[in-house]
């Protein structure tokens, strides 16, 4: 894979909102419920973005999750790995505060449900695990609170490598394009993606993953595929697609 990105990126699954008893392979996320009406001028662009097409919420998370993944692969000769860890979620936690200002969810949210956002927030921050959990509120929201709590416990270990960003605006630059690439823009899409196409789709999609790492490499990094390369990722989404074809045989036989 080219460009770079933190272990843990992939959650474990869930189920389709359109084909239920499904499950679908996502990256770390709560599945969307009860999804809130923004607010004020936002509510007609919200109208329009549901009514793009699933595959364009995809391409979108594709195209982000490994362009956040090479800006910070250039930060890397500024900045260790917990310094633009730190600069990932804490810009993510920003946009995301700025946007859904989610401390209103946390403040109607019961014992429990704070517990769960706790968890995930804890594990947003080490990006190591994976969690899912799902209750009656927009998970978006609860993505926003959960990056608010990770900021918070990322801190102790990752300001400190970060600090030399703030001196140097263009590396504090390029850490808000990894958490908006990488933390805010793919984890929305994929929301907005898995909640309207079916698993089989949903895996379909991923097959293109390969190659979007593959250009995404080039372009930003300069890193051209070799043969090997190019023919492994050609298996793969041969492969994904074969598999697609004899599932749905099945079914229908």
């Amino acid at each position: 894979m080219y460009g770079w990105q933190f272990a843990g990126e992939h959650s474990p699954v869930r189920s389709s909102a359109s084909d239920p008893g499904a499950d679908v392979p996502a990256r770390p996320q709560v599945v969307v419920a009860a999804a809130s009406r923004p607010p004020g001028g936002f509510a007609s662009a919200g109208r329009r973005v549901g009514a793009l097409p699933p595959a364009s919420f995809f391409v979108v998370s594709a195209i982000f999750h490994y362009l956040g993944p090479s800006f910070a692969v250039l930060l890397f000769a500024h900045l260790n790995v917990l310094g633009v860890a730190w600069l990932r979620i804490a810009s993510a936690a920003v946009l995301f505060a700025v946007w859904r200002r989610p401390w209103r969810l946390i403040a109607r949210c019961t014992g429990k449900q704070r517990s769960v956002l706790l968890a995930l927030g804890v594990v947003l921050a080490a990006m190591n695990s994976l969690f899912s959990a799902s209750t009656a509120v927009s998970g978006i929201d609860q993505l926003g609170a959960a990056m608010l709590i990770a900021a918070l416990v990322a801190t102790p270990f990752g300001i400190g490598g970060a600090a030399p960003a703030f001196v140097h605006p263009s590396w504090l630059l390029w850490g808000i394009a990894v958490g908006l690439c990488s933390s805010v823009i793919p984890y929305v899409a994929d929301q907005l993606a898995m909640a309207r196409v079916r698993r089989s789709t949903f895996a379909l999609m991923l097959a293109i993953l390969p190659a979007t790492a593959t250009v995404i490499g080039l372009l930003v990094l300069g890193q051209v595929p070799t043969v090997q390369d190019l023919l492994g990722i050609a298996l793969v989404i041969a492969g994904v697609a074969l598999h697609q074809d004899r599932e749905q045989g099945g079914r229908r036989a």
